[in-house]
């Protein structure tokens, strides 16, 4: 199970970097886009972008590029563990071919109506002692 799911377990650092500064850029336009809607309709008149950079709103840039980052490294592990359950599902889903003995090896148990089928071991076996 090791070897299917070795593929799943990288995370794509310029995947989240791009998808990142993309979603800053998106909400910082969109950001600047609604406040020169709401001058406009107070009758402060249109900003632009200069609305992001003025006193006013300068804390605004910051918190959306951290929002941004968040946002992107949520849909980024969303997307690794997707990618991790679908690898497991495989393998747990993937036909088995088991061989089964004749006899028991030694220290096991025969537990079946059948007792030529299903070796089991005579006793559980404890958890290891810690190092």
């Amino acid at each position: 199970m090791k070897r299917a799911l070795a593929w799943a377990g990288t995370v794509a650092l310029l995947v989240l970097i791009v998808n990142a500064v993309c979603l800053y850029a998106a909400s910082a336009l969109g950001f600047a886009t609604f406040e020169s809607y709401l001058h406009w309709r107070a009758g402060l008149g249109f900003h632009g972008l200069s609305c992001l950079v003025g006193p006013v709103h300068r804390n605004a840039i910051p918190l959306l590029a951290a929002l941004a980052l968040v946002a992107a490294a949520l849909a980024e592990s969303v997307l690794h563990l997707i990618a991790w359950m679908r690898a497991a599902a495989r393998e747990l889903l993937r036909p088995r071919l088991f061989v089964l003995s004749i006899r028991p090896a030694a220290g096991r148990t025969l537990l079946s109506l059948n007792p030529l089928r299903v070796p089991r071991r005579a006793r559980s076996r404890a958890p290891p002692l810690p190092a």
